[in-house]
């Protein structure tokens, strides 16, 4: 509703807009836009409506309503006038209507409503009321949100805010007290409002069960209990602050939150007062005596001494006292309440405040600044600042009252400002330490990091143990299958021997061949399952090997045996190692010279320390057969895939018993004047 003068007004509704001109309501046929929204006359001539989504002027002398042109908006809420300015609300935004006739956007997005607060404009938004300032839009209440209406007080210096949460006194520091009902509970949706010719606030809510004026805030009438609709009150007696009990003209009437409700007659002739001896009890006085109320029963009668003079005047006092501080009270507008707590304050205590911090959360190594104020101060300029960081040396606070803080180390700071007659703000801010260097964060970052140091030990060894158990596994099983090429080949030599000794018609030889075979062949199998075995054991075993060779060969060669005296008989080397030197020394370096008959044929075996390696021996097998070359060249195709098959077994029997010990196990071969050496070089293993 917009009143453009005492016979005329504007009202916008579903139906569209209507007209009242002192004669009757009409439809503006002219309006052909659909549902009013909004509706506002700007002081100047102009009538301004809103439709659910353009905004139309006309001037109140004319009768065509004309487009306002508002890029990017569609939605509007509410059009209001604040401080000569015409003001949209959007769901777009807030727009201003200059004296160019053009709007011109003063903030983006959602604006439910907006009104003037003295010098200075606010805005309803999702965000709570906020207040326009010389750098920008600034929350101040943000628990004001929804649909609001704003209608200024009287000196034009404070603010009445209406709406979806109730009934606020804006001040003008922008502070708000939201305003509640006579007994304390909220006002909420307070549905239309307006000022009275004296000033005060005039309101109902939307289930239409309060109507309230408010002159001062601490003064509320209740407009339903009014002398013409109640008759004129009489007297009074308060049961809460938002409940009381009324004599007037018509009777005894009880006003409550929500009702009033009008109770029979205690009984014949005038009431003169009531009283409330004690707590729920309620006496009626009067012409008739005394009378009690119950809800079951109604008035009844009591009997009790007639009141004097003084005490019949003293129920008919205009005021009646609640508890400290909050009284009711009838005059000739009606009833009302008077409670010191909704006053609010004409003038702010001098004081220091921080109105604005730059940065939510302080971090080491960055500066900020704050934004001071001076409320209840007429004059800031005229006050001198000076403010002192932890103790510092005072810097004095400049004109726009801004103080730069440099970056400063993590920890608890303290700013003091100072000013002559006001009392000293302490101000404390924390500087969080940069987000590596936080406590909580380096011990997280510290435990991850040992718990995956942890895992990919565990994981590495356990690796290593697995890689180490199956090597060890694979070592065994490929020196137990090398030994088991190598027992074959020597096997069928030997059977071969046996059968020419068979052949030749040499039984005794051939028994005596096959004792020591049996010998040598349950060592082989014995020691099978054996890494080690003593060097005793091993020189046995090569004893019989070298005399079955010789018997085969009819004593053709002679061998030696040499052992060093420093060396241990609890020695261990690995079993049937040497067998295939001494093969070969046999087979391919003397026989050639025995089936020739040329020269003498020898063979030797040396056990010995290692002369430069302490922790190795040495087994020398010497021969004095033809040598290296004269073999290759003489031994046939058959015999030389033999040898090749013996060198390589012990070369791979070497190289595993290398890797799986991490010991010295080596060949060597050199050719001699006459013959070949083999120094085969073992770890010295004892026990």
């Amino acid at each position: 509703v917009e009143v453009i003068a005492p016979d005329v007004v504007l009202a916008g509704s579903n139906a569209g807009l209507h007209q009242y001109n002192g004669a009757g309501v009409t439809l503006d046929s002219n309006w052909t836009f659909g549902p009013c929204i909004d509706i506002v006359e700007n002081g100047m001539g102009d009538v301004f409506a809103l439709s659910s989504g353009s905004v139309y002027r006309k001037n109140l002398l004319g009768t065509e309503w004309v487009r306002e042109e508002v890029e990017g908006m569609s939605t509007p809420y509410q059009i209001t006038v604040a401080n000569g300015n015409v003001l949209l609300s959007a769901a777009e935004g807030l727009w201003v209507r200059n004296v160019g006739a053009s709007w011109m956007p003063l903030r983006d997005g959602d604006v439910r409503a907006a009104m003037s607060l003295g010098e200075t404009w606010l805005a309803v938004t999702p965000h709570g009321l906020e207040q326009l300032r010389s750098d920008g839009w600034h929350v101040i209440m943000p628990e004001i949100k929804g649909f609001h209406r704003g209608i200024p007080t009287a000196d034009g210096q404070r603010l009445w805010l209406f709406g979806e949460k109730g009934i606020w006194h804006i001040r003008e520091d922008g502070k708000g007290l939201q305003l509640h009902g006579t007994g304390g509970a909220p006002m909420v949706d307070v549905t239309s409002a307006t000022l009275d010719g004296a000033g005060a606030l005039v309101l109902s809510t939307g289930d239409g069960k309060q109507m309230l004026r408010i002159p001062l805030l601490d003064q509320w009438y209740d407009l339903r209990c009014q002398p013409f609709q109640i008759g004129k009150i009489e007297a009074i007696k308060g049961v809460r602050s938002d409940s009381v009990w009324l004599v007037s003209e018509q009777g005894v009437i009880i006003a409550a939150l929500g009702n009033v409700h009008r109770l029979n007659q205690p009984g014949e002739g005038k009431t003169l007062g009531l009283s409330s001896p004690q707590r729920g009890q309620m006496l009626a006085h009067g012409e008739y005596g005394v009378r009690q109320w119950s809800r079951s029963n109604g008035w009844q009668s009591l009997e009790t001494m007639a009141l004097s003079a003084a005490e019949q005047v003293e129920l008919r006092r205009s005021v009646d006292s609640i508890r400290p501080g909050v009284t009711v009270h009838f005059d000739d507008w009606g009833w009302y309440s008077l409670s010191g707590q909704r006053k609010v304050k004409a003038h702010l205590e001098p004081r220091i405040v921080v109105l604005e911090q730059s940065v939510s959360q302080v971090r080491e190594g960055e500066g900020f600044w704050l934004r001071l104020g001076l409320p209840g101060i007429l004059f800031p300029s005229d006050v001198t600042l000076n403010y002192q960081l932890n103790g510092g040396a005072p810097q004095p606070v400049g004109s726009d009252l801004r103080i730069y803080i440099p970056a400063s180390s993590a920890g608890e700071q303290l700013l003091e400002v100072r000013a002559d007659g006001m009392t000293t703000l302490a101000y404390r801010f924390a500087v969080a330490p940069v987000w590596w260097r936080d406590p909580m964060i380096m011990l997280g970052a510290s435990a991850v990091l040992l718990l995956v140091v942890v895992i990919f030990t565990w994981v590495r060894l356990r690796q290593l143990r697995v890689r180490r158990q199956w090597g060890k596994e694979r070592m065994k099983l490929e020196r137990m299958a090398l030994r088991l090429q190598m027992n074959p080949h020597f096997t069928f030599n030997a059977l071969e021997s046996i059968s020419a000794f068979v052949l030749q018609k040499q039984p005794k030889e051939a028994i005596g061949y096959l004792n020591r075979f049996a010998k040598l062949m349950r060592y082989t199998l014995e020691s099978a399952q054996d890494s080690l075995v003593p060097l005793s054991e091993e020189r046995a075993a090569l004893d019989h090997y070298i005399a079955l060779e010789q018997m085969r060969f009819s004593d053709g060669f002679q061998s030696v045996v040499a052992l060093d005296p420093a060396l241990s008989e609890d020695v261990h080397v690995p079993p049937m190692l040497l067998q295939p030197i001494v093969e070969n020394a046999i087979l391919h370096g003397l026989r050639p010279k025995i089936q020739s008959g040329e020269g003498q044929c020898l063979v030797s075996l040396t056990y010995r320390l290692h002369p430069t390696e302490s922790d190795c021996i040495e087994i020398i097998v010497e021969d004095t057969g033809v040598g290296r070359l004269a073999s290759k060249a003489k031994r046939s195709g058959d015999e030389g895939k033999k040898r090749s098959a013996a060198t390589n077994i012990l070369q791979s029997r070497l190289k595993a018993l290398h890797e799986e010990t991490g010991k010295a196990h080596r060949v060597l071969t050199e050719d001699l004047d006459e013959g070949t050496r083999v120094t085969l070089v073992l770890p010295l293993i004892e026990g």
